[in-house]
């Protein structure tokens, strides 16, 4: 209870900070789980392995090595919360190649253009390139490219993507972030 002073009611204000919630939501596309908010720090944990960190994996996207369940414990503005957890069963989608060692993409992340050599296929080939975001939107389309070369990412807006290699005999298909 306040008390008048000199006639005079006393006036009290409070500042109210109300953080709203960190959005856990993740994506799933393919075999990589991508969670939807960015500018944050990422932990991603193993649910079945009683929610231990898996070492090293901290950035916006995780690429499970093995079928488990996995979620992730994201920090942001001065908050910390854990999405779900996510089962996954690693597949092989539309017969795509994912071995990593026969196509070199660099630097990643990008902040404009992308280099990429793919050692897999044939020099007298030609190769055509998709690239496609998180939710499986095409963004940018070349055909007949060279099977090395540079691609600019200048006009896609920062996010998480996918960088498609298509020739007659295989597919690769490699994640990568777009940056400032």
């Amino acid at each position: 209870m306040f008390t008048a002073v000199g006639g005079c009611d006393s006036t009290v204000t409070s500042n109210v900070i109300v953080n709203l919630p960190i959005d856990t939501s993740l994506t799933l596309v393919g075999n990589s789980i991508l969670a939807n908010i960015q500018n944050a720090s990422y932990q991603w944990i193993d649910c079945n392995n009683n929610f231990e960190p898996i070492v090293g994996q901290d950035s916006i996207n995780f690429n499970p090595n093995n079928n488990g369940s996995y979620a992730v414990i994201i920090s942001f503005d001065g908050c910390i919360d854990t999405s779900r957890c996510n089962e996954i069963t690693l597949t092989n989608l539309l017969n795509v190649n994912y071995f990593e060692s026969d196509v070199t993409i660099f630097p990643n992340p990008t902040n404009d253009f992308l280099n990429y050599k793919c050692s897999g296929i044939s020099e007298s080939e030609s190769i055509s390139i998709i690239v496609t975001d998180a939710i499986g939107k095409q963004c940018l389309i070349l055909k007949n490219e060279n099977i090395e070369g540079k691609l600019n990412c200048q006009n896609l807006t920062d996010g998480y993507y996918y960088i498609n290699f298509m020739s007659s005999k295989s597919n690769f298909r490699i994640p990568f972030i777009k940056t400032k």
